[in-house]
């Protein structure tokens, strides 16, 4: 089955509802995107709730065959500082280290982050039960057209694109192995 190329980028800063800048939480296995074109997301298949944007038209995704160590999962948090590890070396990947979190916790980002709104795009054919995009994620331009069609595994992806995906779930295994 084919994905879906949206082309976008990645946020770890939003707006709050009087338009201050608010951080967001993200952890090694979601983050924050903001496609070019929102309209995309209405042709992913939706097995229950629509997805959902933030101030800043963007949505949380999950990544597509990874699940990282929770920073933040109904109060609890998994072993600290693995699960710390994994959330930076996402947002490294994206290049968008380096990133402060608010005290005590260090779970929200605290604003302004310099590399906020790193450019890239998703690979994505459904939103899960909460209305988030599962998604294979690169930093990059992508081999195809915004809204194209896509097998993953057809060749031709430009080298400069950076599979973030993969990249995550070889962390997220050696987190998991300490």
């Amino acid at each position: 089955m084919p994905f879906l190329i949206i082309k976008g980028s990645f946020h770890l800063v939003g707006k709050s509802r009087q338009g201050n800048p608010s951080g967001f939480q993200p952890d090694g296995d979601s983050i924050q995107f903001r496609p070019d074109d929102p309209s995309l997301l209405d042709r992913l298949e939706r097995v229950d709730k629509p997805y959902r944007l933030t101030s800043i038209g963007s949505t949380q995704f999950r990544f597509e065959g990874i699940d990282a160590l929770e920073l933040h999962f109904e109060g609890h948090h998994q072993p600290r500082p693995l699960a710390d590890h994994s959330r930076d070396y996402l947002t490294g990947l994206l290049a968008m280290n380096p990133v402060t979190y608010r005290p005590p916790d260090h779970l929200t980002v605290k604003p302004p982050v310099a590399h906020d709104g790193a450019r890239g795009y998703i690979l994505a054919r459904a939103l899960e039960a909460h209305g988030r995009p599962v998604s294979f994620a690169f930093a990059g331009k992508p081999g195809g057209a915004d809204g194209a069609k896509r097998p993953l595994d057809q060749g031709g992806w430009p080298s400069r694109t950076k599979v973030v995906s993969r990249s995550v779930a070889s962390s997220s295994r050696r987190c998991s192995a300490a």
